[in-house]
């Protein structure tokens, strides 16, 4: 197995934006060549619903897997990951996984197991349950109160451990990401978290919440945004990734 990159927003940047393209590379970070280029065996690509595209949200997860369908996984070189059989496929590196996410539940149905379901027909496989702000489910990292998950959220903690859904906890409060591993019977992910002692953001881990993830045998998907490695404001290089 290669690299494994879990979370980009090619499908986000193609929704709201008409002249961004996955194949061309066109105002997108992660494109085909650069996925081949870099070694990349398995893709995680992100919904996102923005805050301007809100009514009528659901509508716009299914606009984004559509988008994911016709203009992603239409190219030869890619394959859809929706059960771990699906890996095997990967092994000899001539073509690349791809797996669908979802970065928080603001646009689904509150504490409906319908919509979860619905979710993991589209070949859903990773659900952030937030983004920065609050939703139904929890608080997210840039919710001021800093509260955890809601009775709904450990529902759909359960709901997601239940389908063997992975749960993301990048974007989540600390209290929530707490509330996550006292109720998830799973191991959970942290999509694109770096490390607090390192660079302390709001979005990074503490070596507490690190330490469990890997006591319980999660992953952590490192990110290479400069402000999440460094203050804001200096140039980051690889060997700060490192």
């Amino acid at each position: 197995m290669g690299i494994v990159d879990a979370h980009c927003d090619v499908i986000c940047k193609m929704l709201t934006d008409q002249d961004a393209d996955f194949a061309s590379g066109k105002k997108v970070e992660v494109s085909l060549q650069r996925l081949a280029e870099g070694g990349v065996a398995l893709q995680f690509f992100a919904i996102y619903v923005p805050d301007d595209v809100r009514p009528f949200a659901f509508a716009h997860i299914l606009r984004s897997a559509a988008i994911y369908a016709e203009r992603i996984l239409s190219r030869p070189e890619m394959v859809p990951v929706r059960r771990k059989a699906d890996l095997a496929r990967l092994v000899s590196g001539r073509q690349i996984g791809a797996l669908l996410t979802l970065e928080g539940v603001d646009a689904v149905p509150a504490d409906e197991p319908w919509a979860i379901r619905i979710l993991y027909d589209l070949g859903i496989r990773s659900v952030g349950i937030t983004w920065n702000h609050a939703n139904w489910a929890a608080d997210g990292v840039g919710e001021p109160r800093g509260g955890g998950l809601t009775r709904a959220g450990r529902r759909l903690v359960a709901e997601l451990n239940r389908l063997r859904m992975l749960v993301d906890v990048s974007h989540l409060s600390e209290r929530g990401f707490w509330d996550v591993a006292d109720c998830s019977e799973r191991p959970f992910i942290a999509s694109h978290s770096n490390v607090s002692a390192l660079c302390p953001h709001p979005r990074n881990l503490n070596d507490a919440q690190i330490d469990h993830i890997i006591a319980t045998r999660g992953m952590i998907g490192l990110a290479f945004v400069p402000y999440f490695l460094l203050p804001e404001g200096r140039r980051a290089a690889a060997d700060d990734l490192l």
